[in-house]
């Protein structure tokens, strides 16, 4: 599960760590940026799922607020789909989840359409496929929804629950879905949060039932016909152990229905065979004993601890778990600034002649685990290092160069 910390158009604004609930303090004036309608949630709340410059997903909800047409009239909310290009004008911050929240958005403006060969970058994407049952198409768009939401030190994020077996009746519309039990779904449609410690998780739904209950499996009943075991909840939260892996499904009941929701817990390493990699800066192997997670492929790249490398490089390393940020000045040519969460790193030059200050995009974003910044290899590139993927050592060095006599 990713975070996302990212400032769009320009605003040096503040970005808070926060639960998916909503913010704990206002930006000081408002900022206008486009951005492109991903997805269409709809429900009481008109949501909407859209990224802008960045690329990057970010949901918020309309509300009461009138749209403006292009031609300066009123646009019909429930004629929004993906690709239609928007104004928003908001408070310029972003919640650090995945995808990121826009919230107190003061006005909004249809200003175009993306053209008939743009292609939405959600699609395909498992992790977007419960958020597309509550699309305003969708059969279940009526029904309630559940978040599944938890933070660490430096982390909020949340996840929609998948819908299952529900029945909904209101405003004259009957909506009936089947779906097989938990253990026998396709663990593709799954939402999955992965963790690398215990976790307090908090179910919020978008309406609050009259009653509800939990079931669990683990990991390895599904394809059975078991029934799982009752789990009892301490005020809408959910208690999950560091180890072990668990399948989860909420049984909810309203007035007009009732509706079931199916969600898992896993391991960070679990999904997958990792490699044992060892890391070797400047011809030293070092002692990984102390960090909380090894080092592990993502994306085309290995991500490492950031801190022991630049260390072993003679950098200064500043972690400001608070912020999720990271430091790191080779106190000679240039320091760089990275946020949990955004695949951004931000340097400044030390040196006169030349400006070595500019924004780079790693492959992966930074994340953190147990207050430890890790980035993929290839970022200590830009502190002038060879880096290197030999089987299962990853070798970095300050880079060389030899001149002719």
């Amino acid at each position: 599960m990713r975070a996302i910390q990212r400032i769009l158009a320009g605003f040096a604004s503040l970005v808070l760590l926060a639960s998916c609930g909503s913010p704990k303090e206002q930006a000081p004036e408002s900022v206008t940026a486009s951005f492109t309608v991903l997805l269409v949630t709809g429900g009481e709340n008109r949501g909407l799922l859209v990224s802008g410059s960045s690329g990057e997903p970010a949901s918020l909800s309309l509300g009461d607020l009138a749209i403006t047409a292009p031609d300066g009239g009123s646009f019909d909310f429930e004629s929004l789909r993906p690709g239609h290009i928007l104004d928003l004008t908001w408070d310029g911050m972003f919640l650090s989840t995945y995808p990121a929240q826009i919230h107190n958005v003061a006005a909004v403006s249809v200003t175009g359409e993306q053209p008939e060969d743009w292609t939405n970058p959600i699609d395909g994407d498992p992790f977007f496929d419960s958020w597309r049952q509550s699309a305003k198409d969708s059969p279940y768009g009526g029904m309630p929804a559940l978040q599944v939401e938890y933070r660490t030190d430096t982390v909020a994020a949340c996840l929609n629950a998948a819908r299952g077996t529900s029945s909904w009746y209101e405003n004259g519309t009957a909506i009936c879905a089947d779906s097989p039990a938990p253990t026998q779904w396709n663990q593709e449609l799954i939402p999955v949060i992965t963790r690398s410690a215990a976790l307090d998780l908090t179910l919020r739904f978008s309406r609050e039932p009259d009653t509800f209950t939990l079931r669990r499996w683990t990991w390895d009943q599904l394809g059975t016909s078991d029934e799982g075991e009752p789990v009892e909840l301490q005020d809408h939260t959910l208690p999950v152990p560091a180890k072990g892996e668990f399948l989860y499904e909420v049984a909810a009941g309203w007035e007009q229905g009732n509706v079931t929701y199916v969600f898992a817990v896993r391991e960070k390493t679990a999904a997958a065979s990792v490699p044992d990699y060892a890391i070797s800066v400047s011809g030293q192997v070092l002692d990984l004993s102390a960090i909380p997670l090894a080092p592990y492929p993502e994306n085309g790249t290995v991500m490492v601890p950031l801190r022991p490398i630049a260390e072993a490089l003679g950098y200064t390393v500043a972690v400001d778990p608070e912020n999720a940020a990271v430091t790191v000045d080779d106190d000679y040519i240039q320091m760089a600034v990275l946020t949990g969460g955004s695949p951004e790193a931000v340097f400044t030059g030390h040196l006169s002649v030349i400006n070595m200050s500019r924004t780079v995009e790693t492959a992966v974003p930074t994340a953190f685990y147990d207050g430890e910044p890790y980035v993929p290899l290839e970022f200590f590139r830009e502190f002038l290092n060879d880096t290197a993927v030999e089987g299962t050592l990853l070798t970095v060095a300050p880079s060389t160069c030899e001149l002719d006599a």
